[in-house]
């Protein structure tokens, strides 16, 4: 027997949540061609073997919630957040996550499409006109993991009818649906909304259900970042329960928690919901992030209004104090439908993480902006949102460790790490979330309890999104994503000051059978591409 590469020695954990095993892998021309007891392989012959007795061999990880849609554009100078997750043992990605995918772009509103895209993404590129051109820019591209793309509503709206505060007309739900169709034939993988951001906060129930209602009908998951995961959370819970059953598919709740100081220990009752519908037949699932903070661009902290019109008009309003002085307001009362992540956080907690045209702000409040420069609070987030152009982004403290650790134990909760690859000092979760997620619990022998902690990041993922290739699988067949690591040493090393350091006890990642990292170090080559749900 040939093959290429033998990894001798190792444990298999293999994605299914069954036990670890010993056993000796062969991998050759990127498929894994045989998994056999340990020494079983002695005569084949590898152009490369590797002995990694005492570490773990698995399938690689797939991050379920990901917003790597143009990382591989970002300027080399930011490389390090391009890889980030790679050196996690990332293998594969699900895109297009919160409403928000490089595609579909329409002729008629393609300038505030493509102003959308270069906000949300920072790499100066703009949309695509479906996933088949998006698909096609990126494999010009070298990409270091695999890209499941979701399609996203923020995205399909606004390429239907721009920035409209105000329900569909009849032929702009119809171009939507038809769009959307399109998209799922080209092999998009689900259908995401981001209801607390524009232009999804302006949606209704019956609009998203009918949407969902097209992903359905090709088996592909209705994906929500939900419109209130603060004090309304419980009636989220319910509407995304509700466009589930109203659609005939799936439901996945992304990055699921529940934010604001009043709410913590709410996770018992939410996760009550969520056990109730599956226990009625309901297909329902969650990611989760093992961090106490959120993060999201400052603007989005705007009450909805403000962001009507798309991004000129946004900040135009903000730039003008008569309108300015409406904000506050807002703040204080609240708005029908509108989750206040300022008020649920606090500004003493809500922390810029990355601002163009001021680094000096990176890792200070909100408050102690405020504070050392005698402004409000409203008028440095408006003139923050205003010198960044709305590139801005934050980190938001506003979880207890209690509730996401109930979370991460649900019986459907898979890792997602929700990483936005942004400059300045992103969120650690870009960085640290699969270590942390991968490493045993504090008094914890480092082996027990692998096999469940590997497939809520790996098999758990690959079925909730029909990922191609048996990914997700250690298997006799499946294409050779791999992740070779120590149970007794992986840890997170990215912490908020210093996001970007990578973590320790991650020896080997393949993607397609390319030794991406070697030893813990990047290869620097890349085997990732776009994946197509089929």
């Amino acid at each position: 027997m040939d093959c290429d590469l033998i990894l001798r020695g190792g444990t298999v954990v293999d994605g299914t949540g069954s036990a670890p095993r010993p056993a000796d892998v062969a991998i050759t021309a990127g498929t894994v061609t045989a998994i056999a007891a340990p020494g079983s392989l002695d005569g084949a012959r590898a152009s490369t073997e590797l002995d990694v007795t005492g570490r773990a061999v698995a399938p690689g990880f797939i991050d379920a919630h990901a917003h790597s849609d143009l990382a591989m554009f970002l300027p080399e100078r930011w490389r390090d957040i391009a890889v980030a997750p790679l050196l996690q043992g990332v293998t594969t990605e699900v895109c297009g996550n919160c409403g928000e995918s490089p595609f579909p772009r329409t002729p008629r509103f393609a300038d505030q499409f493509d102003e959308y895209i270069r906000v949300g993404f920072q790499t100066g590129l703009g949309g695509f006109d479906s996933l088949d051109a998006y698909a096609t820019h990126l494999a010009e591209a070298a990409m270091p993991t695999n890209q499941a793309p979701l399609l996203g509503h923020g995205a399909l709206r606004s390429a239907a009818m721009g920035f409209a505060d105000r329900a569909p007309d009849a032929d702009e739900l119809a171009l939507m649906e038809r769009l959307a169709a399109e998209a799922f034939e080209q092999g998009a993988f689900g259908f995401s909304t981001g209801l607390m951001y524009v232009p999804g906060v302006y949606a209704g129930t019956d609009e998203i259900a009918h949407i969902a209602a097209v992903a359905g009908r090709f088996g592909a998951p209705y994906v929500s970042h939900m419109r209130d995961e603060a004090d309304r959370v419980d009636r989220s819970i319910e509407e995304a329960l509700r466009i589930g059953v109203a659609a005939r598919t799936g439901v996945h709740i992304s990055h699921h928690k529940v934010a604001g100081r009043p709410n913590w220990g709410r996770s018992s009752q939410t996760l009550a919901m969520l056990d109730s519908a599956r226990a009625g037949g309901q297909d329902v699932t969650v990611d989760v992030y093992p961090y106490t903070a959120g993060s999201t661009g400052l603007h989005s902290l705007l009450p909805p209004w403000v962001g009507a019109g798309g991004l000129a008009t946004l900040l135009a309003r903000v730039s003008d104090r008569s309108v300015r002085d409406r904000i506050p307001t807002d703040y204080d009362t609240g708005l029908p439908g509108w989750q206040d992540l300022a008020s649920a956080a606090g500004w003493d907690r809500v922390v810029i993480a990355g601002s163009p045209s001021d680094p000096q702000v990176e890792g200070l409040s909100i408050a102690e902006i405020a504070a050392a420069t005698g402004r409000g609070p409203v008028d440095v987030v408006c003139d923050t949102v205003v010198a960044d152009a709305a590139g801005t982004v934050v980190v938001l403290h506003m979880m207890a460790e209690d509730d996401v650790q109930a979370i991460r134990g649900w019986q459907a909760a898979m890792v997602g790490s929700d990483g936005v690859p942004l400059p300045g000092k992103p969120h650690p979760r870009i960085a640290g979330t699969f270590a942390r997620a991968l490493r045993a619990p504090v008094g914890a022998a480092p082996w027990q309890d692998v096999a469940d902690r590997v497939h809520r990041m790996t098999g758990m993922p690959a079925r909730r999104y029909r990922i191609p290739g048996g990914r997700g699988h250690l298997s006799v067949g499946s294409v050779a994503d791999v992740v070779v690591f120590d149970p007794a040493t992986v840890a997170d090393r990215a912490t908020y000051p210093d996001p970007l350091r990578s973590p320790v006890g991650i020896d080997h990642v393949l993607v397609a059978g390319v030794h991406s990292v070697a030893d813990g170090r990047l290869t620097g080559r890349c085997g990732g591409r776009v994946l197509r749900a089929r």
